[in-house]
């Protein structure tokens, strides 16, 4: 879509369209930039090296957050709610499926009936699935 910037505004507030854009986060100073860019390094490097890496962003967004490098608003206001509630519910459903069965019991035939398929073909279809149950 082509339009104005001063468009845009309604446009986020339209919940049938996905709005790819960036949103501008100003820094208060080249001190917090400069900090974030720092915890943000030792991301890096720890993904690099043999150090816990699962517990690595998570410290860098709190220490970003306690440090005023980001403001709690601005961390609310740039979550996708909806998408967080998805995914969680998405993996919720996994689970379910997973502990009492009911994932091996739907993948077995289909694995079986379908074994001369080739396995993008399957996912392809699964995923059409998915579309179409949803809307």
């Amino acid at each position: 879509m082509l339009g104005h910037n001063s468009n845009l505004e309604r446009l986020e507030r339209n919940p049938n369209l996905i709005l790819l854009s960036q949103k501008h986060f100003p820094t208060s100073s080249k001190r917090q930039a400069i900090i974030t860019l720092l915890l943000l390094s030792g991301i890096i490097l720890t993904a690099t090296l043999v150090f816990s890496r699962r517990h690595s962003p998570f410290r860098c967004c709190c220490r970003c957050l306690l440090l005023g490098c980001v403001k709690v608003t601005d961390t609310y206001k740039s979550v996708d709610w909806q998408a967080v509630a998805t995914v969680g519910g998405m993996m919720s459903l996994g689970f379910a499926l997973e502990k009492t069965g009911a994932a091996g019991a739907l993948a077995r035939p289909s694995s079986t009936n379908f074994q001369w398929l080739v396995q993008n073909f399957i996912l392809g279809v699964l995923l059409a699935s998915t579309v179409v149950l949803i809307n």
